[in-house]
């Protein structure tokens, strides 16, 4: 089954859903899930078919593989001009 860190997720209403539809569909087509309410209450979950999750995971890993993260939260050393 899917959990939140492995996709995007949002609740709504089902009313929403009814006036919304087409945008939502849109987004679970792109891999998001989608968590329909009833009175606050989860009755349902839209999600893309297994085989399209796989192949995101796929394209995400090769992304990965040719991707280099540095550190992006430590001081670069000098003063920014915004801050005089």
């Amino acid at each position: 089954m899917y959990t939140q860190r492995e996709s995007s997720m949002e609740a709504i209403a089902v009313s929403e859903l009814r006036s919304k539809l087409p945008s939502f569909l849109r987004r679970v087509e792109r891999g998001e899930i989608v968590i329909v309410l009833s009175r606050g209450r989860e009755v349902a979950r839209i999600m893309p078919p297994a085989e399209s999750m796989l192949t995101a995971r796929k394209v995400l890993g090769r992304l990965k593989a040719g991707s280099v993260v540095k550190d992006v939260l430590s001081p670069v050393g000098g003063a920014w001009k915004a801050n005089k």
